[in-house]
């Protein structure tokens, strides 16, 4: 009779004994030092942008200080090093590192200098009144006996050009513009000329005024003489309108080509974008001179971390358009472009900084090169593979919410997903612009913006200055600091709803669709759900005409294979009626239902549970992302709300691997002209979990191929995985992963060429060199049992056991295994309550004698509880070991491929009410309670350990906690969250009522092995008014069963300084409405010179977003250097009829709209600083959210005099 025996054994990992002293909810942890990731503050060209908020954040590593050329070396070879050397000084003080940038080009004509382009006749590729007489765009008249000539003897470049001859009388004008220039711009003339002859030829800015003077430029060229000419026509001071008029003086013989006039951004107000011909030797020579300097001043300064490759294209990215796409390229191409051309310069780039910062890490920034002539796969994908052979990281500007970055194209997320674990080589995104401000909706909740960047695997993500600083923005950065470059995402998720109300912005009202990490609801014909509230939930419903829910799972996430696959669907359970689930499967392109829900009319929300282990294994690695993934359908019989989904799942890549068999390669190698085959046998009881081949190719032309795994069962092979090796490298090792089992030693690779030459290394032996790994595992420490050994035989078994983290096996405790026994296996896992689904297929394998014996491997498997079934062959019974009559069975955890990072603490904040747990049996949680989820609850040294399971995973406080609620509070507490929730939830009761409403979202590091604080702005939010009565913390949300964490020093704080300026730092200066622009800031002191009117500082909107409240001061640290003594406190608030009607931007004309005063005095003409102190709550529209706060005299200003400002604080009593 088979021996039926249930064991609920769990991996348990009990808490650690940890000596730090808490106070106050808060302990001295120590920080490793990890400056290349996390965020980093993006200044942009010309300032350095940093802010006291920024450079003493720990969440922001480190800050890029970019310069312009020009800016540098504005006169050849005398350099000011200025701008770099403040950055690293005010970086500095707080520990951190640069990284410095040198810019050739970016939205301005002079961003590389003019001497550049006049003293060397290097060409400006800008737009301008181009003409190169291809293609009749008559910008220019020509007269007699100037003609146009397709001589291929004269012509200068593409089919025609521009011939004149000339006789001793020379020639007053054979050229002229159709168009104007005027003042106050300065204009640039360039173009290409060959003399025939000896000649004199000339260009001049002719006024129309005949009384006004004819600027000119001439050149003496001897016969043969062929090259660019640069004229600049320098019109400050003049007026009138000039026409540009080309002639000889003397007779010659000359041809034009290429003639381009553009006015210079001087004064910097016009956007025309400008480049220097990057391929011209002199470019090359002067650009190397211009790094050398910059070498032998920073290339060994300890304050530096990073060097961006420059000289490569605008904004130093790999980019060579305008604005608009297309309207550079006939002077690129007139220069000889060609993508070879360029990648050789880039090239040349990332040498040329090599040789220059040998110890500095260096980034590329990615793009796409010349739009509409360059081929975007080639582009992005060799230019990453050239800078990964040279050590270069790899950087990707314009990110947005969405999988792409601008469009649809895919090779910088690819790419970034191929080098994630790639040692030494930075991967970092930047966002596309500042989303706390930006008024497009492509950036979405910051959430969903900051988890698009993490899935890629990146180790920075570059934020903009106001996004820095923003408390729209900024309380999202711990968390995602805490785990860049180090996380481990299980889980991808939607959170349905319209968050917009929760994301202020400074114009109008922005729609915020959906929370979301690697699962994105979209809209499509057919599919376009309304986003409303139902019974205070915010949820997605669908409607007559609009029947299905579509989601978009990441294309790298399912390339890179996720095992194990559970769909959680929450809906609301009104009705009688229908809802299914669909897949789309990327390997076949098949459509799968994968289940229907038959709902029963409860009027609650539910909770639906599909489950596919090898649903998301695309073979895919290149092109558009395949956006249709998974649809739920109402299938026509009733309307659907869904408010969240979420995918569990077991990524393939995220685990240390072991290496268990190889033939590694020579220098030897084959093309692949058709398809290999090659077979391969590992040791019996491996199960393999990839195989890497080293691949060959031999030039930068498009090529791809595919490997394809199988495995052998008895006499046939079986497809196991199939992949795509998009445009691979020389030496590059594809990797293949294999969903390993103990069914078989014998495995076939198959390679296939798709395109393009490439092929295979050989081994020694001549065969195809590669390398086969297993999963590193650990048996993690199990609950302790007391009880009889005892030892039963058996044929067969049936356990149930509980693994905490991922894991792809199980070893169970067997003996007396006759030597060659087939044991057949089968797993369930249970998904939810009372369901049970096959994780995966039956296998039979042979156990390896010995202590192996009981050892079983099978697909990776995410958290969770399982039951399995052991069978041997008919007759033979084999011994098992039991305590107390349950198998011991012990799950075989994954072991993370790289270690967490460690903890940063927010600095603690005064403790309205806290709270800390206790392993005293008459204070223990301190009054809060457990609901149903948790169990194996224990505290130790103030921590409450915790295991998960079915049911609501909340603690809930004591009631009548009688708190008054501040805007200025936060809620913190301390997690170590062992599951793959990566958010916890926080909600309270206040005037006795508990609403969905009254709730925020605190996102969390997920599969987290350290101890973290988090502490979130709760008071922020709307509905955290009143008096609080209870609290309760979901410490994980989403739907795993199973899992750890460790949770205490729970406690609402406050925050006493509310917004600060130290004018340390320049983004701290306040804004001058009368001069557009900031005041200096120097020694800390920000200096506001008054010559006339009404003198006034504002702050800029971003910095004074906060709300105002009874009891809070306003402190001012300020010289007053005039007559005035009567000044007013005046300040901005938001109104709930301002938005999209009334701009409160700084730049706004000054008004009263919304705006209250506060009068006080100051002495007049001080000899030293005075500290003032005002009650702004005397003005009862001091309340709400703040934008902008103000100092203004009471009357204009009678003699010129300064404020010289020190501090100003914003605080509470």
């Amino acid at each position: 009779m088979a021996l039926l025996l249930a064991v609920l054994m769990a991996i348990v990992i009990p808490p650690p004994k940890l000596g730090a002293i808490s106070y106050q909810g808060f302990s001295a942890v120590p920080v490793e030092s990890l400056q290349d990731h996390g965020f980093v503050n993006m200044a942009r060209q010309t300032y350095t942008y940093e802010s006291t908020a920024g450079v003493l954040r720990p969440d922001i590593s480190t800050v890029e200080v970019a310069a312009h050329w020009d800016m540098i070396e504005h006169v050849e070879g005398v350099y000011n090093w200025a701008l770099f050397d403040e950055g690293i000084r005010n970086w500095s003080s707080q520990g951190k590192k640069v990284t410095l940038a040198l810019a050739t080009a970016d939205n301005l004509a002079d961003v590389t200098p003019e001497w550049l382009f006049e003293k060397y006749n290097v060409r400006r590729i800008i737009d301008g009144q181009w003409d190169d007489f291809e293609q009749g765009r008559n910008r220019y008249t020509p007269s007699s006996p100037a003609r146009l000539t397709d001589d291929p003897s004269r012509v200068l470049a593409g089919t025609r050009s521009l011939a004149v001859e000339s006789d001793e009388g020379g020639h007053p004008g054979f050229l002229s513009s159709v168009y104007s220039i005027t003042p106050p711009l300065s204009y640039s003339v360039q173009f290409d000329v060959r003399a025939l002859a000896d000649s004199t030829l000339w260009v001049k800015a002719v006024p129309v005024d005949p009384a006004a003077e004819a600027i000119a430029y001439s050149w003496t060229l001897a016969a043969g003489d062929t090259g660019t000419k640069t004229a600049t026509f320098h019109l400050q001071g003049k007026s009138g309108e000039y026409k540009i008029v080309w002639g000889m003086d003397g007779p010659g013989s000359l041809v034009l080509d290429h003639i381009n006039a553009v006015p210079l951004a001087s004064p910097k107000v016009l956007r025309i974008p400008g480049f220097p011909n990057y391929f011209d030797p002199l470019f090359r020579e002067k650009y190397e001179k211009l790094v050398s300097a910059m070498a032998e001043r920073y290339a060994n300064h300890p304050g530096v971390n990073r060097i961006i490759v420059g000289g490569v294209g605008r904004w130093e990215e790999v980019m060579l358009d305008n604005d608009v796409k297309g309207a550079l390229d006939p002077q690129w191409l007139s220069l000889g472009y060609n993508k070879d051309m360029y990648l050789e310069h880039i090239r040349w780039c990332m040498e040329l900084y090599k040789k220059y910062f040998p110890e500095k890490q260096l980034l590329i920034q990615m793009a796409y090169g010349l739009h509409e002539q360059t081929n975007r796969n080639f582009i992005y994908r060799r230019v990453a593979q050239l800078a990964v052979e040279r050590g270069i990281g790899i950087k990707q500007n314009g990110m947005s919410q969405l999988y792409d970055t601008w469009d649809a194209y895919t090779d910088a997320s690819y790419m970034m997903n191929r080098m994630r674990h790639k040692p030494g080589i930075p991967t970092i995104y930047e966002a596309g612009s500042s989303i706390g401000q930006n008024t497009n909706e492509f950036f979405g909740h910051p959430i969903s913006f900051i988890n698009r960047a993490m899935l890629d695997g990146v180790d920075g993500l570059y934020m903009f200055p106001y996004d820095v600083v923003s408390k729209e923005v900024n309380p999202y950065y711990h968390y995602a600091h805490e785990q860049m470059g180090r996380a481990v995402f299980t889980k991808l998720y939607s959170r349905l709803g319209d968050f917009s109300g929760e994301q202020a912005r400074m114009t109008r009202l922005v729609k915020i669709r959906n929370i979301w990490q690697g699962l994105r609801q979209y809209d499509a014909p057919g599919a376009t759900p309304v986003f409303t509230t139902l019974n205070g939930e915010k949820t997605v419903m669908t409607t007559s005409g609009n029947s299905r829910i579509l989601f978009d799972v990441d294309d790298r996430q399912q390339y890179n294979t996720m095992y194990g696959t559970t769909i959680s669907v929450d809906y609301y359970d009104q009705g009688n009626d229908r809802f299914s689930l669909s897949l789309y499967h990327n390997s076949d392109g098949s459509w799968q239902t994968l289940g229907s829900v038959k709902k029963t009319g409860t009027g609650q929300w539910k909770t639906a549970v599909f489950h596919d282990t090898d649903w998301a294994d695309s073979p895919r690695n290149s092109g558009k992302d395949v956006q249709n993934d998974l649809i739920i359908d109402d299938l026509g019989d009733g309307t659907e709300a869904i408010r969240y989904a979420e995918i569990n799942f077991v990524p393939a890549g995220e685990w240390r691997e072991e290496e268990a068999a190889s033939r590694l390669p020579g220098s030897e190698a084959e093309v692949l002209t058709d398809s290999l085959s090659t077979e391969f046998t590992v040791a019996p009881g491996t199960a393999v979990s990839s195989v890497e081949i080293p691949v060959w190719t031999a030039n930068n032309e498009p090529n791809s191929l595919t490997g394809t795994i199988y495995k052998k069962i008895g006499a046939t092979f079986k497809a196991v995985t199939s992949k795509e090796y998009f445009y691979p490298a020389d030496k590059d090792w594809f990797r293949i992963p294999v969903p390993g089992t103990l069914e078989t030693d014998t495995y076939r690779i198959v390679l296939d060429r798709s395109v393009g030459s490439v092929g295979w290394y050989k081994a020694a032996d001549g065969n195809l060199a590669y390398r086969v790994n297993r999963y590193a595992t650990e048996q993690a420490a199990r609950s302790e049992r007391t009880g009889k050994v005892t030892v039963e035989r058996t044929d067969s078994l049936t356990a149930e056991f509980e693994s905490l983290r991922p894991f792809n096996g199980v070893d169970v405790e067997i003996e007396g295994v006759k030597p060659g026994t087939a044991f057949n296996f089968r797993l369930y896992k249970k998904l939810g309550t009372d369901q049970w689904s096959a994780a995966g297929e039956e296998q039979t394998f042979t156990s390896v004698p010995g202590k192996l014996a009981g050892r079983i491997h099978f697909m990776p498997q995410t958290e969770g509880v399982y039951r399995m079934e052991l069978e041997a062959p008919a007759g033979d019974k084999v011994q098992v070991r039991t305590i107390n009559g349950q198998p011991i069975v012990s799950p075989l955890a994954l072991v993370r491929k790289q270690a967490v990072k460690m903890a940063t603490h927010p600095t603690p904040e005064t403790t309205v009410h806290g709270w800390t747990f206790s392993e005293r049996a008459d204070s223990g949680l301190q009054g809060w309670t457990m609901q149903s989820g948790f169990k194996q609850a224990n505290i130790t040294e103030g921590r409450l350990y915790a295991e998960l399971q079915f049911g609501i995973k909340s603690l809930t406080s004591p009631d009548q906690l009688r708190l008054s609620a501040s805007k200025a509070q936060l809620i913190s507490f301390r997690l170590k969250n062992g599951t793959g929730s990566p958010m916890a939830k926080v909600s309270w009761k206040s005037a006795g009522v508990w609403k969905p409403e009254q709730s925020v979202l605190v996102p969390v590091v997920a599969n987290d092995a350290e101890y973290r604080t988090y502490a979130f702005p709760i008071g922020r939010h709307a509905n955290w008014q009143g008096e609080i009565d209870q609290l309760v913390i979901e410490p994980v949300t989403g739907h795993g069963y199973s899992g750890a964490i460790e949770i205490g020093d729970i406690a609402v704080t406050e925050a006493k300084t509310l917004a600060s300026w130290q004018f340390d730092y320049t983004y701290d200066a306040f804004y001058n409405p009368a001069k557009p622009g900031l005041f200096p800031i120097a020694g800390g002191v920000m200096e506001a010179r008054f010559e006339t009117g009404l003198p006034r500082i504002m702050s800029q909107s971003w910095s004074a977003y906060f709300f105002a409240e009874p009891g809070q001061k306003i402190e001012l640290k300020v010289r007053n250097d005039t007559n005035i003594t009567d000044w007013l406190l005046r300040f901005r608030y938001k109104s709930n009829v301002r938005e999209g009607a009334v701009n409160l931007y700084d730049q706004a004309p000054f008004s009263d709209a919304f705006t209250g005063t506060v009068p006080f005095t100051m002495t007049a003409r001080d000899g030293g600083f005075t500290t003032y102190t005002i009650d702004p709550a005397i003005n009862p529209l001091w309340k709400g959210e703040l934008l902008t706060i103000y100092v203004e005299a009471a009357h204009p200003i009678a003699k010129p005099g300064s404020l010289y400002v020190d501090s100003i604080r914003i605080y509470r009593d």
